[in-house]
């Protein structure tokens, strides 16, 4: 059995603007972004123990970027 599926994520981080001072020199980090992720997946039965899948998706707006994941799961 083949079962396909897709995937979209919306990530975000609320931490925000946070300033430091060190020895008189401020350092500031704007840490609060959003970012979302769009993809698919497949999973192949390989008997009945043991799966094969893999994914792939692409990150965009605050964080931009390909990822993937490819595996073997064992289940009993």
């Amino acid at each position: 059995m083949i079962a396909p599926y897709a995937i979209f994520n919306a990530f975000s981080n609320f931490d925000g603007r946070t300033t430091t001072d060190v020895s008189g020199t401020t350092l500031t980090s704007d840490v609060g972004v959003t970012w979302y992720s769009v993809g698919g997946s497949v999973t192949a039965s390989l008997g009945s123990i043991f799966d094969l899948y893999g994914s792939a998706d692409y990150k965009f707006g605050d964080v931009e970027g390909w990822g993937g994941t490819v595996g073997v799961r064992a289940h009993w």
